[in-house]
């Protein structure tokens, strides 16, 4: 069972809800443009986010979320990108890797594959992820039709407490300079830690 976090939310461009957050780690980041405020090439809604708990989960178990989408502003644009980080990783899970893929937009009904379409969650992962660096954001997302950016994120919980991955840095190249994006994304494994939502079966 998944439980929604009661985050701003959007129909259509549910994972393109970015906010930002100053850059941290050890990289050099003075020529990096931070974007703010709808700036830069991909397309956001500042200030808003989601997230998702798996509350039936088991230790050793890996679980992927998706649907964190990437879209550009505009079909002209080239939008490539250099990497994507999580901003933190607390408690009891491990981070088995963020990938990136063009996929295809849920269908409106009936069931779609998270093989074929946007992941929501998933044991495991779908097949066809690829490395960040280098990606080319495919589209600007004019319809359901279009292809789609999407990220996904694999956590493999490692004990009783649980834990959950907070937040997306975006690192990414467009018309010759570097931006970094981050993605107020919440994907938590269930346990009994601070950082983990509760679990419905106990485990």
């Amino acid at each position: 069972m998944n439980t929604v976090r009661p985050l701003a939310w959007s129909a259509i461009a549910m994972a393109i809800l970015v906010g930002c957050q100053p850059s941290v780690g050890s990289h050099d980041h003075s020529d990096v443009i931070v974007d703010r405020n709808g700036e830069g090439a991909l397309l956001y809604a500042p200030g808003s986010g989601f997230g998702v708990d798996k509350t039936i989960v088991n230790v050793g178990e890996p679980w992927s979320a998706g649907s964190v989408t990437l879209c550009k502003k505009s079909e002209e644009v080239e939008v490539t990108l250099q990497d994507v980080e999580p901003v933190s990783v607390k408690g009891q899970v491990r981070l088995d890797g963020i990938g990136v893929r063009a996929t295809h937009w849920g269908k409106p009904t009936g069931h779609s594959s998270p093989q074929t379409h946007l992941v929501a969650t998933m044991p495991g992962a779908p097949d066809n992820l690829r490395p960040a660096a280098g990606f080319r954001v495919p589209t600007d997302c004019p319809n359901t039709q279009a292809l789609v950016g999407e990220i996904v994120v694999t956590l493999t919980k490692t004990g009783p407490e649980g834990g959950s991955l907070e937040g997306l840095r975006i690192a990414y190249t467009t018309d010759g300079e570097t931006h970094e994006l981050t993605l107020p994304f919440h994907f938590g494994l269930c346990g009994t830690g601070d950082f983990a939502a509760p679990c419905k079966d106990g485990n």
